[in-house]
């Protein structure tokens, strides 16, 4: 009803998916920057040029746009040739610096695994952003799961969400109210922390019964 009543006026989607499907729509697929356009983001967001000190291998990754956001987060904590030189890595380097879970990642806690629980659910429901309502009644589920005294352990996980760079809060209008919901700071971030999930299922057949009865 909006493009019909305001057909006259140019109007630009950014989106990973076409959710218009429309034939009078023009769809551009931006499949990779340059290397100077990637070298001059860089330049930009840090500060400095560090293009040349990084490996071959990611200023390959950093065509891609959303590796390029990653690797900006990770150059921020990480020297250039310290970089790692895979995607996977370079998340777990970028989990095991975030300083709202980081000491939960390196004990491997109910908080984180619960963390990555909600992930799988996000990704495997297509759910994008959560309410804080929703947020809060996920995470006691999983960790009811688990077989854990929730106390104050659901409030803890979801402010740590909120200050996590894996994460990100939007607001929402729902009838004309703004509203705060979390979603993952991108699609690939979320699919990483869900992949952490499955492993730990994968090598724990008992975890994995839990799991189910906590859907």
């Amino acid at each position: 009803a909006f493009l019909n009543r305001d057909f006259h006026n140019r109007i630009v989607m950014a989106s990973q998916l076409d959710l218009l499907e429309r034939r009078d729509v023009q769809v551009f697929h931006l499949a990779e920057v340059s290397a100077e356009q990637a070298r001059e983001y860089l330049r930009e967001v840090l500060g400095s040029n560090l293009w040349e000190r990084l490996p071959a291998e990611v200023q390959e990754l950093a065509r891609n746009p959303q590796d390029l956001t990653l690797l900006e987060q990770v150059l921020q904590d990480t020297a250039p040739e310290e970089v790692p030189t895979n995607r996977a890595e370079l998340y777990r380097n970028l989990l095991s610096l975030d300083t709202a879970l980081a000491a939960w990642v390196e004990t491997d806690s109910v908080e984180i695994r619960a963390i990555y629980a909600l992930a799988f659910r996000m990704v495997d429901e297509v759910r994008r952003v959560l309410r804080e309502d929703e947020l809060a009644g996920w995470l006691r589920t999983l960790l009811e799961a688990r077989q854990v005294s929730q106390g104050e352990r659901v409030g803890a996980v979801v402010q740590a969400m909120k200050r996590s760079r894996m994460f990100r809060q939007e607001q929402e209008r729902q009838l004309g109210l703004p509203r705060t919901v979390t979603g993952f700071a991108h699609e690939l971030a979320g699919k990483f922390l869900a992949s952490r999930h499955l492993r730990a299922l994968l090598a724990d057949p008992e975890l994995a019964n839990k799991a189910r009865a906590g859907r």
